[in-house]
């Protein structure tokens, strides 16, 4: 992961700062970064991007390129150079063809911007100064910009009971609204060979959760439990919680509370994994 934030994610963020790429283009970018992020958990391409992104602790690039654009409109607003007159000229000459922004159809770096900041409820910072400190923008524009990519990330992976023990084990930080490393939580560097597994189990894309569609039918690749040999429903769910062949493996790895109800935490989901589906065919 630090190789890819350090080494192939600037390749993909080349020239953001000053020019504003398409839908089109934003899902080519964000396709990108899912292939490598693929490849650094051992999981299959067809892994949910969103997942992915919760897990590994990576912003969408599109989060990404509006907070690079953001950080380059402070410096351009708060510059003593030619550039910073000459964006002061452009934004007079937009504002006097358009009397309504939303209704602009040109393209150009201020607009960009300005689209950037509608987008995040700063438009009142386009024309003039911003008059507070860099730190104090950086921290103003994350919150605001993280805040909404993270909630629709969140939002996605709640309607999937698939991915139900990701949004358990990201439950508790909703309240920062923020990115969170989850590997953090789980000493896994002598351990790498076992993360696959868990990886694609808590993203909700092991192949015994696998689907096809005959006669325009989405039916499941596997009805019945490998392990216990009973049918399901919900393939993951029953083989973490109900699984009769899993039963000495969760109380083996899992802590009970007080209250005698099962406390998950990521260190123990990622023992359960290991130990359940290390060498596993059905994963």
């Amino acid at each position: 992961v630090k190789y890819y934030k350090q080494v192939i994610r600037p390749m993909l963020e080349y020239g953001i700062q000053i020019y504003k790429p398409t839908k089109t283009q934003e899902g080519q970018l964000e396709a990108i970064q899912h292939m490598y992020l693929t490849k650094i958990a051992g999981v299959y391409i067809t892994t949910r991007k969103t997942a992915m992104r919760i897990l590994l602790g990576i912003i969408p690039l599109k989060a990404r390129m509006d907070l690079l654009r953001l950080k380059t409109w402070y410096q351009t607003q708060n510059a003593e150079n030619v550039y910073r007159k000459y964006v002061t000229k452009e934004i007079q000459n937009v504002k006097e063809k358009y009397e309504n922004m939303t209704h602009c159809r040109q393209k150009s770096y201020t607009i960009d911007v300005y689209e950037t900041l509608r987008e995040y409820e700063l438009e009142e910072y386009w024309e003039e100064r911003i008059e507070m400190t860099q730190e104090k923008w950086n921290t103003l524009i994350r919150k605001k910009v993280l805040k909404k990519a993270y909630l629709k990330d969140i939002q996605e992976i709640t309607q999937s009971e698939s991915c139900m023990f990701l949004r358990a084990l990201a439950a508790d930080r909703d309240q920062r609204e923020n990115y969170y490393d989850k590997i953090q939580e789980i000493d896994i560097r002598e351990d790498t060979k076992n993360f696959a597994p868990f990886a694609r189990v808590i993203t909700g894309n092991p192949n015994f959760n696998w689907k096809k569609t005959i006669d325009k039918k989405v039916e499941r690749q596997t009805t019945i439990c490998p392990w216990c040999l009973t049918e399901w429903q919900q393939p993951i769910r029953h083989v973490i919680l109900d699984c009769k062949n899993m039963e000495m493996i969760r109380k083996q790895t899992w802590k009970q509370t007080n209250n005698h109800e099962t406390e998950i935490t990521p260190k123990q989901f990622f023992q359960f994994c290991k130990k359940a589906f290390s060498n596993s065919q059905y994963i």
